[in-house]
């Protein structure tokens, strides 16, 4: 029994010591993450954001006013004359 008695607070000393620095190792890990996750979110709204533009420019570049708009202002093509449209007939099969 003296045994214990010598060994017993020395070693719920140690338990305790361990058991505080697992608590704080613990607290530092979850805030790290914590900071992680944040930086994360951060991220991924800005990309959702990049995607959402990106998509409204598609747009904006695929209309047919823009297409238009291009065509006569780079391309220099007008509308033909009435006159100059021929309408071929389809191929008797």
């Amino acid at each position: 029994m003296s045994v214990w008695r010598r060994l017993l607070p020395p070693l719920l000393m140690l338990s305790v010591m361990v058991s505080a620095l697992a608590v704080v190792w613990s607290k530092q890990r979850y805030r790290s993450l914590q900071t992680e996750r944040q930086n994360l979110t951060s991220a991924q709204d800005r990309a959702a954001t990049e995607f959402n533009q990106l998509r409204l420019e598609r747009a904006t570049f695929a209309s047919h006013a823009r297409i238009e708009h291009e065509a006569v202002s780079q391309l220099q093509m007008q509308d033909p004359d009435d006159y100059a449209i021929v309408l071929v007939p389809a191929a008797a099969r």
